[in-house]
């Protein structure tokens, strides 16, 4: 999938982590690099990476938290806000193509089952489980 995604965003000239740290950063406004790596399953390296690749295009930028001046925040930029209707519909193509020809029922369960399977291996692994990641 993520071959598929790259390739779709390619005319972005974004790579998926790239893309979903950028709708990250513009669906919870005031994103932590913790949650962002979180979300989007690297390191504090790797998501320090992502972010400066992103930051040096003017797509996001780091601010200092409100309330925690040890701390930073990651916003998307204008130009990284007008890039999320095309990320987001990038994202949801792919989405329809992958669940083609599955009910609703069947897709409500799979996800349930793909949310139990997670679960499982946060818990294998010592990460605390999260909510569905989008």
């Amino acid at each position: 999938m993520r071959t598929a995604l790259d390739r779709d965003l390619a005319g972005v000239d974004l790579r998926t982590q790239q893309a979903a740290v950028l709708l990250v950063c513009e669906h919870r406004r005031g994103a932590s690099p913790s949650l962002l790596a979180q979300v989007v399953g690297t390191d504090t390296a790797g998501i320090t990476g992502l972010i400066d690749r992103l930051e040096s295009r003017g797509l996001v930028v780091r601010r200092p938290h409100p309330s925690d001046g040890r701390a930073t925040v990651v916003e998307a930029t204008r130009t990284g806000r007008a890039l999320v209707p095309r990320l987001t519909q990038t994202f949801a193509a792919l989405e329809t193509q992958v669940l083609k020809g599955l009910s609703r029922d069947e897709k409500s369960s799979l996800e349930q089952l793909l949310c139990r399977v997670h679960a499982n291996i946060e818990e294998l692994i010592g990460a605390p489980a999260r909510g569905r990641a989008r």
